[in-house]
């Protein structure tokens, strides 16, 4: 059993946060999804400095801030949480057949571009065990130990 009291769960997220190993690390597939009357995601692209298209033209998330407001397929509000450095790796419009080219993929002027549907990105080499203990600790409610 993993002790989750005090200074051993100090240390261990200090261990596994500072220096991962190299072959304890996995993918990480992140979905957006947006309705058609959704303007939070077209401004995220266009308007917020959240995304930025970098010289190999791929975008990449450039801050850790929520994407708030998001309404979905059934007009429903969410927040997505798509973490600094995911790189956007597929766009699928909803009336459409077949995903984006995402080597030409761009919001176009005022947004134009960013349609409703699926939005994957992606993480490389996230630490395997540190997201597992993170999320222990959030079930246990460590708070000041998942803000390290």
């Amino acid at each position: 059993a993993l002790e989750t009291a005090g200074a051993s769960m100090t240390d261990l997220v200090d261990a596994f946060c500072a220096s991962p190993h190299r072959e304890l690390r996995h993918l990480e597939l992140l979905t957006l999804s947006m309705g058609d009357s959704d303007r939070t995601v077209r401004k995220a692209f266009t308007e917020d400095t959240m995304f930025r298209r970098r010289e190999d033209s791929k975008w990449v998330k450039t801050t850790n801030a929520e994407i708030k407001g998001v309404l979905d397929e059934s007009h429903r509000k969410r927040s997505w949480s798509i973490p600094s450095g995911a790189i956007l790796a597929s766009v699928k419009c909803a009336d459409e057949h077949r995903p984006e080219d995402i080597r030409t993929w761009g919001p176009g002027y005022g947004g134009d571009g960013v349609c409703p549907g699926t939005y994957v990105f992606l993480r490389e080499n996230v630490p395997t065990v540190a997201s597992v203990l993170l999320e222990l600790l959030e079930r246990k409610r460590h708070e000041d130990l998942v803000k390290r």
